[in-house]
């Protein structure tokens, strides 16, 4: 299956907002302050427009099916960190390619940073079986999140544009 990485869109924003609602992601504080979908969408809008998000769409159907979230990005350094959603039943693991490939030839990046939490098994999976195209587990933030009266680990997962480009071409 082919996919699509592009910028977020207007139209974008209540997809998202049903993924965070449906799945309880945790990509930004939600502001417990606004009544009603509209306030919380434009909410959305002030915090998109400060940040990188990114749609992941099949093609040429352009169906979305995840989203990214760069969380930081090291203009100076060439480098980003970031997280992701994927909607269950698809290819995580190709759709990470997709991202991997986006952020290094679109953007011009030299390393990718993938913020993992500990319960996310499937993320954890399809990082680990991308170690032949260079991404390497790099570090752990112990008991990062608390959720759900429980403390978990953040994992990093990174890979080079450098070590990403010898072994794919």
């Amino acid at each position: 299956m082919e996919y699509n990485v592009r910028q977020i869109r207007e139209d974008d924003y209540k997809t998202i907002f049903s993924w965070i609602e449906s799945e309880g992601i945790d990509i930004y504080p939600l502001p417990a302050s606004k009544s009603s979908e509209y306030d919380i969408l434009k909410e959305f809008e002030s915090y998109f427009s400060k940040n990188y998000f990114y749609i992941i769409e099949i093609v040429p159907d352009n169906k979305r099916v995840g989203f990214c979230h760069i969380d930081r990005y090291d203009v100076v350094g060439q480098n980003v960190n970031t997280y992701f959603y994927v909607e269950p039943n698809y290819d995580m693991k190709e759709i990470i390619q997709h991202i991997i490939k986006h952020f290094f030839f679109n953007l011009n990046v030299n390393r990718i940073s993938f913020f993992i939490f500990e319960f996310e098994k499937s993320k954890i999976t399809a990082l680990q079986n991308l170690q032949t195209i260079g991404v390497t587990k790099t570090g752990v933030f112990p008991e990062d999140i608390y959720r759900h009266g429980k403390y978990y680990d953040k994992y990093i997962y990174s890979v080079l544009c450098r070590e990403y480009s010898t072994k794919n071409i």
